[in-house]
């Protein structure tokens, strides 16, 4: 059995990042999105701080649930090209006779 198939079967697949750095792009544009955070929150009042917070909650979760659309159809259009290689190839059917 494969090292994925084994792991899914004996439930120690993690798909989740445990630690991402990410690219130097990802970094620069991470520790600038920080930055100005903190730059934001020290010019609002309690609150601006509370409204903030609930608007950055409704993005993040907006977004997960975008990417989890976005993998579940990647994950649907692999398994189509999987499907028709295997249904175009001739290897697995027998001869008529």
């Amino acid at each position: 059995m494969g090292k994925i198939l084994e792991a899914l079967a004996s439930d120690r697949l993690c798909a989740a990042a445990s630690d991402y750095r990410g690219s130097k792009e990802y970094r620069a544009a991470r520790d600038a999105s920080c930055a100005l955070e903190k730059e934001l929150l020290g010019q609002l009042t309690e609150e601006g701080k509370e409204l903030l917070a609930r608007y950055s909650d409704a993005q993040a979760e907006e977004h997960m649930l975008y990417a989890s659309h976005m993998f579940a159809k990647g994950f649907r259009l692999g398994v189509l090209l999987m499907v028709e290689t295997v249904a175009e190839s001739g290897d697995f059917f027998l001869p008529e006779q």
